[in-house]
């Protein structure tokens, strides 16, 4: 079934790699962001979304970018209410745009518009995933997902 196949890929692409930060405010940073992912991975949205929002206070990356979207996405898939969908996207195109050869916030991207039927744009992201990282474990699926989409 699509949506499962979906849902696979969101979690295996709630992955983070944290790029090396200096100075105080970025150590801030990092430990709003630890303790974002602890709420997020303890099932508490609220509190990972206000961990998150902080650490873009102090620092905005594409790494906190990406991971409020992934907060935004479960949001949306509890609630069915469109409007997390639309800070989903949001989301996920400032990670990009913050830093374009982010294949995580790429494929997450990717991933939403193809969950809402946009399969062409979601087949150009994951094209450009594939560009980016040859050998991307979820090769298979992504080019599974771009023939779709054309």
């Amino acid at each position: 079934m699509k949506t499962s196949k979906c849902f696979i890929i969101i979690l295996s692409l709630s992955v983070i790699l944290f790029a090396g930060c200096s100075g105080k405010n970025s150590s801030e940073a990092k430990n709003l962001l630890r303790e974002g992912m602890k709420c997020h991975n303890a099932g508490d949205l609220e509190c990972a979304m206000k961990k998150y929002q902080a650490a873009l206070d102090i620092e905005e990356t594409a790494e906190t970018w990406n991971l409020l979207g992934m907060v935004y996405r479960f949001k949306y898939l509890k609630t069915q209410n469109g409007e997390w969908r639309d800070k989903e996207i949001e989301a996920f195109k400032k990670a990009v745009e913050l830093d374009e050869k982010y294949v995580v916030a790429i494929k997450n991207l990717g991933v939403t518009y193809y969950q809402i039927g946009e399969k062409t744009k979601a087949a150009g992201l994951f094209q450009r995933a594939l560009e980016l990282n040859p050998h991307d474990p979820e090769k298979e699926q992504l080019e599974k997902m771009i023939s779709e989409g054309k």
